[in-house]
């Protein structure tokens, strides 16, 4: 398999991925009924998928590992972050006021991860 091939699917899906985390967080604040429709649910899942199985299977082609390349941990703990944030923003978030903070810091995660993919270092500024 072609790794240029992969990193475009894994580049593609993340766009995906973060236009749907705009989209459906939008449409919690405003209390949209389309967030019950199953289609909504099970799509960013999907692409999610897709997003880990690129990023793994990059990390498995080029032999950079998260215990010897810093920006490839950061990276993924900056995901894991933006997760647990995302979940609040359009799920777990007990007020509007919640969801908004909560959205805000998972975007600013978002950008920062991609910085981190972008730079190939923890340190944005450098």
């Amino acid at each position: 398999m072609d790794f240029l091939l992969v990193k475009y699917i894994h580049i593609a899906a993340v766009v995906v991925t973060s236009t749907l985390f705009l989209w459906r967080w939008y449409l919690t604040v405003v209390e949209s009924d389309i967030m019950q429709q199953l289609w909504v649910k099970v799509l960013p899942h999907v692409n999610d998928s897709i997003i880990l199985v690129s990023g793994v299977t990059m990390i498995w082609m080029s032999r950079q590992y998260p215990t010897n390349q810093p920006w490839l941990a950061a990276k993924i703990l900056a995901i894991l972050i933006y997760i647990l944030l995302a979940s609040v923003a359009i799920k777990y978030g007990y007020t509007r006021r919640w969801r908004l903070i909560a959205g805000i810091l998972a975007v600013l995660c978002l950008w920062y991860i991609m910085m981190i993919a972008i730079n190939k270092s923890v340190i944005l500024f450098s």
